[in-house]
């Protein structure tokens, strides 16, 4: 792990060999593709969504797809990374569809300040949202008092 307990980066290599294992349903592969990806497919879908929970939706459709479609991935197309993320961002774009215009707009007003920032990345926005879950996590677990 490096530092603030996020992965490293994984090299194009290492996300090729682990797709190449995914299409033989080694789960291990998956584990660490996961791992390697999960913060910034989260980050992407937030950007786009504006919404935590259908990011994390996203996030899961994402890598469910992933799963089932890695054996169309092709190296000669693109990087791994990069096909990772298109199909992360149809994803997303496909949930904002779905959703009704008014709850999205609620949804904008409700997320961290640092999460509504034009120049905040994929990782500034997924340590403000986990920020903001740990407050109102914390806020929820103090007694009233009279």
């Amino acid at each position: 792990m490096a530092e603030n307990n996020l992965p490293r980066a994984a090299s194009e290599m290492q996300l090729q060999a682990w797709i190449t294992r995914v299409v033989r349903h080694d789960q291990a592969a998956f584990e660490a593709l996961y791992d390697a990806c999960v913060g910034r497919i989260y980050g992407l879908a937030l950007r786009i969504t504006r919404n935590a929970a259908l990011a994390e939706e996203v996030t899961e459709d994402a890598l469910w797809q992933v799963w089932r479609e890695a054996p169309r991935f092709d190296a000669t197309r693109g990087t791994a990374m990069a096909w990772i993320l298109t199909i992360a961002r149809s994803r997303a774009l496909d949930g904002l569809r779905a959703r009704d215009p008014a709850e999205l707009m609620e949804d904008v007003t409700t997320l961290p300040e640092a999460a509504r920032t034009s120049d905040a990345g994929p990782l500034d926005l997924l340590s403000a949202v986990q920020s903001d879950h740990a407050l109102h996590d914390a806020l929820a677990r103090l007694d009233a008092r009279s």
